[in-house]
């Protein structure tokens, strides 16, 4: 028999001595156990920390899904124009140059010295270096004088951004011994240092987009933004570590507490980099070439596609982003040199 109350085992023992008429009954029954303090506080502990991952894990899904790194050449979408040349040195005269281009598909870097004789743009000799590069360049940068910055994408999968410093351009002048016309001559500047910045393959930071100098800094830095997350970061090239400096996706935004830039999911084609008197460095990414040849019948007037951060106090910090309507832009006189102390284009 069992007792309804009670689930818990039981056993019969039979008669023996022969003095025992009837059957007696033993039951198991669980007894309860005081549970210490501290082991329900461990308990509680481990009930909240599992309810907290639950969350994070969910908040976590509602970041951006970066596709996974790609492998092999990046597509003819990625890459910046084979007929650009970045202007990396020029003599105070104005007479001799030295410039830089990439080519995706070869897998060079060309870089050009000219010089122009008499300051005749007509008249001139030139030298012309080529060199291979070890992944497919998708994006070169100007960031210092004969200093170039190459971002690309190696087989293995790895987004690569290196920093390469050449010499400068020599000009030579030969005075023939018949007394004939002098004779001049440029020798491209030597490729003296590469120095890789990055190189790694993370979904997020696949495949180089953008590359600017950041102006003003304690130590030299770089602004990035990868092409599969349009992701804006911040490369410190002293010790190299990567910090996310704005986001056009909202989740990203308020997960990293960085400021939301929808405008950066556009792909952007030109870069500038000015000093404003007032405004100090101003970084404008845009999405065509000049990126204020707006015609007034455009929508581009009425809608925000200039993308303005701006560093006022020059410190190498970036205080305030902005999206710009062509109206705002040609209204705040970006548009005119003649507003800016100094401007690069890249």
């Amino acid at each position: 028999m069992s007792n309804p109350r009670h689930q818990g085992t039981s056993r019969r023992l039979r008669p023996c001595h022969g003095g025992l008429r009837h059957d007696l009954l033993v039951l198991a029954v669980p007894v309860p156990v005081p549970v210490p303090v501290p082991v329900l506080i461990l308990v509680l502990v481990l009930v909240l920390a599992l309810a907290d991952s639950r969350v994070r894990a969910q908040d976590a899904g509602a970041l951006p899904k970066y596709p996974p790194v790609r492998l092999g050449e990046p597509s003819i979408g990625y890459q910046r124009s084979p007929t650009v040349t970045m202007v990396m040195y020029e003599s105070p005269d104005g007479m001799l140059f030295q410039s830089a281009l990439c080519d995706k598909h070869r897998r060079t870097v060309t870089v050009r010295s000219r010089y122009f004789v008499g300051g005749n743009r007509r008249t001139l000799v030139e030298d012309v270096d080529e060199f291979d590069v070890r992944y497919w360049p998708t994006e070169l940068s100007v960031v210092a004088e004969n200093t170039l910055c190459i971002g690309g994408k190696s087989e293995d999968g790895h987004t690569v951004i290196e920093r390469w410093t050449f010499a400068a351009p020599a000009h030579e002048v030969s005075s023939p011994n018949d007394g004939s016309t002098p004779v001049h001559s440029v020798t491209t500047g030597a490729l003296s240092h590469v120095e890789v910045l990055y190189d790694d393959a993370v979904p997020g930071r696949d495949i180089v987009n953008v590359i600017l100098p950041v102006l003003g800094g304690k130590s030299p830095g770089l602004l990035i933004q990868f092409a599969d997350s349009a992701d804006l970061w911040k490369l410190d090239t002293s010790d190299q570590p990567l910090a996310l400096v704005a986001t056009p996706h909202p989740a990203t935004a308020t997960v990293a507490n960085v400021p939301l830039v929808p405008l950066l999911s556009q792909r952007m084609r030109a870069r500038m980099v000015r000093e404003h008197p007032a405004d100090g460095y101003c970084y404008f990414l845009l999405p065509s070439g000049g990126g204020f040849d707006f015609d007034d019948s455009d929508e581009s007037n009425e809608s925000p596609t200039i993308v303005l951060l701006r560093d006022a106090d020059e410190n190498g910090v970036i205080e305030t982003f902005e999206q710009l309507t062509a109206a705002q832009f040609e209204a705040k006189g970006y548009g005119s040199s003649a507003t800016f102390t100094s401007a690069w284009t890249y």
